[in-house]
């Protein structure tokens, strides 16, 4: 919409961008939030905690979160600490996973157990402290004005909530940061930036998603250092206004050794009982204890199959959509959800277990029978195989690890590889344009 605004319109936003900048002023319009709830994945409709709030802002207002991002980008990135992968240029969920598993996998070789702490916050953008955040700001910034902007932004802010086509009265928000705001995430990282470092065991974050990770040969010093470690986050929580959920945090450890399958982490936090879970679910990649992603291969497969059923209503003879669309469709439904962080888990022999349902959606684009061979049914859709494309994934991911110094991986110290069988997103070679996708014919 904004493209399309003519010149006099245009001068007339940049004289107003320019006036709140001036006067630390806007207008009382951009202070009022719709808030839509949305009922979280496999979550009861009838609690309200199942529901995550979105934030519904003037575009106008978000326009001009991004000019005041902007000046203050490059200085919050310089002070970030190295482990917040979340909402940063350079790093995204994939990074973040391939971390965390090289991290396990460098234990695999140096027959060490990994054991793991995924804490769970309770709604953490919603009990952000306004003025906690505002002296952190300040404290990493230094520009009074940039500061003083942001508080105007922070400050009265109104907003209702619609559900089912009726709505709240308008509520004053005294604590939080509007889900859905430009300058949320950026802020949240600089809330969250002095969490307390430990001794011999990682952090691996993620914008409110937090996993303590320490290695040893030892159960029991793995749960002495991982209790450690929440204790001193205990007081960190309280001090910032973070409520932690210790019956969501879950625990795990990831080892080699099948004699110890059975041994689970008992650790305490806050007067109760961590859950061990041996499949934890990290940034949507669910985890098993040797990472072979059987689990997530069949979590994968199944969600897949659903967003086939989906494909398959659009697709008819008579008054279906035509191909082009329906293989467009079925990129956006089926390819996506198949291919999230596959450079994690594609060297797993389970990621075959997904290829048949991808099959299944290629033959409800192409509307061609399950004798027809595969090479030529992925020629007719236009699309290159399954492992074509992960192969693709993992070259890119290897190329951003070996040229970005964004990446967490960059210039990583790799232990002498011990055990031959595990394969790792770093070998992978070139590929090289698949005929299947190159020689690809109208539809």
């Amino acid at each position: 919409m904004i493209q399309h605004f003519g010149p006099k319109t245009m001068s007339w936003v940049l004289n107003l961008f320019n006036n709140c900048v001036t006067t630390c002023r806007i207008p009382n319009g951009w202070r009022k939030t719709k808030v839509v709830a949305l009922l979280k994945p496999g979550k009861d409709p009838k609690v309200p905690k199942s529901y995550r709030p979105i934030s519904l802002l003037c575009i106008l207002y978000k326009l001009y979160e991004r000019m005041i991002m902007a000046p203050m980008s490059l200085t919050v990135e310089e002070n970030l600490t190295p482990d917040q992968a979340g909402f940063r240029p350079g790093r995204s969920t994939c990074g973040q996973l391939l971390n965390l598993t090289q991290y396990i996998e460098d234990g695999f070789d140096e027959k060490q157990i990994t054991g793991t702490v995924f804490v769970d916050l309770t709604a953490a953008y919603d009990t952000v402290n306004h003025k906690i955040l505002l002296l952190k700001v300040a404290k990493m910034i230094k520009n009074k004005k940039i500061v003083s902007i942001i508080q105007t932004l922070l400050e009265n802010r109104r907003f209702f909530l619609e559900m089912d086509g009726r709505k709240s009265r308008w509520r004053l928000q005294r604590n939080g940061l509007p889900q859905g705001s430009v300058l949320a995430p950026t802020l949240f990282n600089i809330y969250t930036n002095d969490q307390p470092e430990f001794d011999r065991t990682r952090r691996f974050i993620y914008a409110d998603d937090l996993c303590l990770a320490t290695q040893s040969a030892s159960f029991n010093v793995i749960e002495t250092r991982l209790t450690d470690a929440l204790s001193s986050l205990i007081n960190y929580n309280t001090e910032n206004s973070l409520n932690a959920n210790p019956s969501k945090t879950q625990v795990c450890a990831f080892h080699l050794n099948n004699h110890q399958a059975n041994i689970k982490l008992e650790i305490i936090w806050n007067d109760q009982p961590l859950k061990y879970d041996e499949h934890p679910v990290y940034l949507g990649v669910t985890l098993d204890r040797t990472l072979s992603f059987s689990q997530h291969a069949m979590n994968v497969k199944a969600k897949v199959a659903a967003r086939n059923s989906l494909l398959r209503m659009l697709a008819n003879s008579n008054w279906g959509a035509d191909p082009k669309t329906l293989r467009t469709t079925a990129l956006a439904l089926s390819y996506s959800t198949a291919e999230y962080s596959s450079a994690v888990w594609a060297r797993s022999c389970h990621a075959k277990k997904v290829d048949a349902e991808l099959n299944n959606a290629c033959r409800i684009v192409t509307g061609q029978l399950r004798p027809t061979p595969l090479p030529l049914l992925y020629r007719t859709a236009g699309i290159a195989q399954p492992d074509i494309r992960r192969q693709t994934h993992e070259s890119t991911e290897k190329h951003k690890q070996e040229t970005d110094l964004r990446h967490p991986l960059f210039d990583h110290s790799y232990p002498r590889a011990r055990l031959k069988s595990r394969k790792s997103f770093r070998t992978v070679e070139s590929v090289q344009p698949d005929q299947a996708a190159s020689h690809r014919l109208e539809l």
